[in-house]
């Protein structure tokens, strides 16, 4: 996420694939324990996984564009980053910026 946040015009790819390891890991590894303490199958713990990952970067897109919006009642740019509130919701605007405009 920090190495993310350091290039202004990251791939969508960079994006999607740091989402994915961040939040959609932590869910998968909550999905997972909850699978694996309930006796699943290794085709169900595969299945679990999987949606996990796709729900977890889908929350964390959700998340970003909030923070971008100042949706979270809060100002906007009030999380602070590493470099402060202000370089961070900057950096995360322009990243995003950057994303929307290569969509097809």
């Amino acid at each position: 996420d920090i190495q993310l946040r350091a290039n202004n015009t990251p791939s969508v790819e960079a994006y999607l694939e740091c989402t994915k390891k961040k939040t959609g890991a932590f869910l998968a590894m909550a999905m997972l324990g909850g699978g694996v303490i309930g006796g699943a199958r290794e085709k169900d713990l595969s299945a679990l996984k999987e949606f996990a990952l796709l729900a977890g970067t889908a929350f964390q897109i959700r998340d970003d564009l909030l923070d971008l919006l100042g949706s979270k009642g809060r100002p906007i740019g009030s999380e602070k980053g590493a470099q402060g509130p202000r370089d961070d919701c900057r950096s995360m605007t322009e990243m995003m910026r950057s994303i929307r405009c290569r969509l097809p």
